[in-house]
């Protein structure tokens, strides 16, 4: 019998019917409510926990430490499988946190919704049905966002739109599609048989670490105050494939060579970085500019943070 747990942080799939002011008020007693009224899977034994009630915008590095702690906590309790709801707005700043902080997790589903639970046409219900099947499918290892009709690995998700039921996206495809409540379109990638991948392990997360989008308005004051204040890691966000000015330059090399690493994303969302293809990117990474490929802006900021806690003093 699978054992899931259901890890409630508030947000909107929380809040109380409301058209204005929606506010999360979270509890046991309403999880378990909540439970009664949707489809759940098949012989699943399920237990909730709320362990914050927050709207998704005060979703912080102490909020996500205490997450990542409790995911793993619960790992070692002998936990199957795991649902978390999440605010939409940093959701995918959570999902991949956990996605580089936990390593040898089973089923980790992230999910939430647009308007709150106990709304005739919320997507809550059945985001949450589908979220404790996904955690109880045991093809499914690791860290992954699930809402609306799509399954994404936590480190490929993109919120694209502020109200529709499908917010979320991947340029790197989906781990698989839901159709009438099935998995469908399954990639080896992301999901891989059962196994023995050995014990969870917990990486700890920085807090040292900034996102700064370039705009034709950044200049390099703007951009070394973002680097000051002991941070240990900076993506930047910038121009196509490998576009950073040449007035920032002399900058990323100084805050590089204070042994901060500089990760470039890219503002495009499909497609990846490549810094040989123009002078200007061959230019950056003479500076310390650190390519990320096809990595997200969540994606980039998460891995720093996770491996900047881990080596301190790099």
């Amino acid at each position: 019998m699978p054992r899931i747990l259901w890890l409630s942080c508030g947000g909107t799939i929380a809040c109380p019917p409301n058209k204005n002011n929606l506010s999360p008020g979270a509890s046991e007693e309403q999880m378990y409510d909540m439970l009664k009224l949707i489809p759940l899977p098949d012989n699943a034994n399920i237990t909730t926990r709320c362990i914050m009630n927050i709207d998704s915008s005060d979703m912080g590095v102490k909020e996500l430490r205490t997450l990542a702690s409790a995911v793993h906590s619960s790992v070692n309790e002998g936990f199957s499988g795991i649902v978390i709801t999440n605010g939409t707005d940093t959701m995918a700043y959570t999902a991949a946190t956990l996605f580089f902080a936990l390593e040898n997790t089973p089923p980790v589903i992230i999910t939430g919704a647009q308007l709150p639970f106990y709304e005739k046409t919320s997507d809550g219900p059945a985001n949450l049905s589908n979220a404790l099947k996904a955690a109880c499918d045991s093809r499914f290892s690791g860290v992954y966002l699930l809402f609306g009709d799509k399954i994404i690995s936590g480190d490929r998700a993109v919120k694209i739109h502020t109200t529709d039921n499908n917010a979320f996206t991947s340029a790197a495809g989906y781990a698989a599609i839901i159709r009438n409540g099935e998995f469908t379109g399954i990639t080896n990638v992301a999901v891989k048989e059962p196994d023995s991948p050995g014990e969870c392990t917990l990486h700890q997360i920085a807090g040292n670490t900034a996102l700064i989008k370039l705009t034709p308005f950044t200049d390099s004051y703007a951009l070394y105050s973002v680097s000051t204040n002991n941070i240990k890691g900076l993506v930047i966000e910038g121009y196509g494939c490998c576009g950073i000015p040449g007035r920032l330059l002399d900058t990323i090399k100084r805050i590089s060579d204070r042994g901060v690493k500089v990760v470039f994303v890219s503002q495009c969302l499909y497609g990846q970085t490549n810094g040989e293809r123009y002078k200007v990117g061959v230019n950056a990474a003479k500076s310390g500019v650190i390519y990320g490929f096809a990595l997200t802006a969540e994606a980039a900021l998460a891995k720093l943070s996770v491996t900047a806690a881990q080596n301190p003093n790099a």
